[in-house]
């Protein structure tokens, strides 16, 4: 937002600092080491870096027939989808730690249910991709150390709590963190596009053509990264006015948002006008440039913020980015590139913009200029979201950010409405409650009136 600035109130705080210093690895970062020494992932990443050497082979094999490109295409992809359940099924259970410590004191359904994920990806490779390559390409087989695994290869999780309370040493939003650039990147197989570059003898494979192959809707995929890694969905928040006595920003809905976008330089996404039950809440009162305020939130979710800007570029807000830690002295020492930081206290508390992590000073946004008014959307979710592709395609549509909004997320099954997230407002204090399961994440758009 160009007419929001730094404002720094000279506020103490308690000893509270949402922004710890990390001067070594962490507790979840020596976990997830740990977890990649493993035999089942030191097995599974000899699999992984053998496949992806077979598919790197292929673009010294210009001369592959449509039909048996699209068939070893197919079978990978398969593979890739097969091994990337079991991935996903191991780090679930590192974010969720009643079932990891289940794991860890050698639970012997939990350690089947690993076996049975890891087995799956061994079974779709030996029935789908191996033999097509072989019949393609004529390799050799893989080595003989690829057979279905036994409980014995996760017995290195009884050692790793050992002793330990994990809820006290490994925060989790730091394993949120460190799962994602420690161990996701790491064991996800590449997609077929990362790794074949050379494309079938006669063009395009049969079937797609060449114009489609690569060809994605803009706002045609899901905003939503991949399976919720929270288990609820609710929470509150307000907006609390700088100041020595508590006074928060009143907010009141708005009327469902009209929907008439059109994507820059594209066709319309949509015919008529339509409403959109998605939140839009106003400020009861407007607000003088000067005025400083916070945003202070509990949530049981993951949790993420933007601005729109008055030129229609977005800013990020939370997580927080370089430039407003560097700002508002909030730490030094996070690495801000790996990932979200979804920094909150232990009872899931987050406050926008943190205190000044050497003095303890509250720090405040204050709102400079002359706009008509300031416009900013929260996203509380149970999936992880890639914001910077969020803001994207905000940045692309038209319209107030509350349209945009709406025109980006009507159509995702995994947003939840107004409606569905029981949005409440008492004494200045916003409610929401997500009870359907299908509904991972949720908008909120905010207006400050000038």
């Amino acid at each position: 937002m160009r007419t929001i600035t730094i404002f720094l109130m000279l506020l103490i705080l308690s000893n509270s600092i949402l922004f710890a210093q990390t001067d070594g690895p962490t507790n979840a970062q020596v976990l997830v080491e740990k977890l990649l020494n493993a035999k089942v992932f030191v097995d599974y990443s000899k699999l992984k870096k053998d496949i992806e050497t077979q598919l790197i082979a292929l673009n010294s094999q210009p001369d592959i027939a449509s039909a048996d490109y699209l068939a070893l295409q197919n079978a990978y992809n398969h593979t890739q989808t097969a091994f990337d359940g079991f991935i996903g099924v191991v780090r679930q259970d590192m974010l969720d730690f009643q079932l990891f410590e289940k794991a860890a004191a050698g639970d012997e359904p939990t350690l089947l249910r690993y076996l049975a994920a890891y087995n799956a990806g061994v079974e779709t490779y030996n029935r789908e991709f191996l033999p097509t390559y072989n019949r393609i390409v004529k390799t050799r087989v893989l080595p003989a150390w690829l057979v279905p695994l036994g409980i014995q290869a996760f017995n290195f999780l009884g050692t790793l709590f050992k002793g330990k309370n994990p809820r006290k040493d490994v925060v989790i939003n730091d394993l949120l963190m460190v799962s994602n650039y420690l161990f996701l990147q790491k064991m996800q197989m590449k997609s077929w596009e990362e790794l074949v570059t050379v494309q079938p003898a006669g063009g395009s494979p049969s079937g797609i053509p060449a114009t489609m192959a690569s060809a994605t809707p803009y706002l045609a995929t899901s905003t939503v990264s991949e399976q919720p890694v929270m288990k609820t969905l609710s929470g509150q928040l307000e907006f609390r006015i700088a100041g020595t006595t508590r006074q928060s920003m009143a907010f009141e809905p708005v009327n469902r948002a009209t929907r008439d976008i059109v994507v820059e330089a594209s066709a319309p996404i949509g015919g008529n006008s339509t409403t959109i039950d998605l939140p839009l809440l106003r400020s009861v009162q407007a607000y003088p440039e000067g005025a400083a305020f916070q945003i202070r939130l509990q949530n049981s979710a993951l949790l993420y913020a933007f601005t729109l800007n008055s030129n229609g570029t977005c800013a990020p807000v939370y997580p927080f980015s370089e430039s407003w830690v560097r700002g508002f002295n909030m730490g030094k020492t996070r690495d801000l590139s790996i990932g979200p930081l979804m920094l909150k206290d232990e009872s899931g508390g987050v406050v926008i913009p943190s205190c000044d992590v050497q003095t303890g000073r509250e720090n405040y946004i204050r709102i400079t200029g002359n706009s008509e008014k300031e416009q900013l959307c929260l996203m509380v979710s149970m999936s992880e979201i890639d914001l910077n592709d969020v803001m994207g395609r905000i940045s692309q549509l038209q319209g107030s950010l509350a349209e945009r909004v709406a025109a980006l997320w009507q159509a995702d099954p995994h947003c939840a409405t107004a409606t569905e997230a029981q949005v409440r407002m008492e004494d200045a204090v916003i409610y929401y409650d997500v009870q359907n399961g299908g509904k991972w994440f949720l908008p909120l758009v905010f207006e400050i009136r000038r």
